[in-house]
């Protein structure tokens, strides 16, 4: 008897490993999140915008820049996917390339919008900062 609770103890059951697969999936969108993260701020203008025209400047990058990438991916999602699946992959980078075509360039807005606010909502504060001979 004693030795048969031990091998149960020592035998993993199907709860711990039920829990253990949750924890490891759960590190992995936690890392695909942090690397998704890092990419959307690399592509994206997020920093805070002094005033009006940086806001503007800020805003109109971030269009620029989801557009290009909206591009580029229409372009480029077709050949990867040719590459690794020949005429399959193809159509599903196609699939892939599209959606990334609208969905960067719509990003690219949102950002740029949510940037352009922030900028005139900052103006006030710089003007009072500049007014105290303080600089950004």
């Amino acid at each position: 008897m004693n030795s048969s609770t031990s091998e149960m103890s020592a035998a993993p059951t199907a709860e711990s490993t039920s829990l253990q697969k949750q924890e490891n999936d759960q590190q992995e969108i936690d890392e695909d999140l942090k690397e998704a993260s890092e990419v959307f701020n690399s592509l994206f203008s997020t920093r805070r915008p002094k005033d009006g025209w940086a806001g503007l400047s800020s805003g109109l990058k971030s269009i620029g820049k989801g557009t290009a990438a909206g591009v580029a991916s229409l372009v480029a999602q077709p050949i990867a996917g040719a590459h690794e699946n020949g005429v399959r992959g193809f159509f599903g980078g196609l699939a892939t390339g599209v959606a990334s075509a609208v969905a960067l360039p719509v990003t690219g807005v949102c950002v740029g919008a949510y940037q352009m606010s922030r900028g005139v909502a900052n103006s006030v504060e710089a003007m009072n900062s500049s007014k105290q001979g303080m600089m950004w």
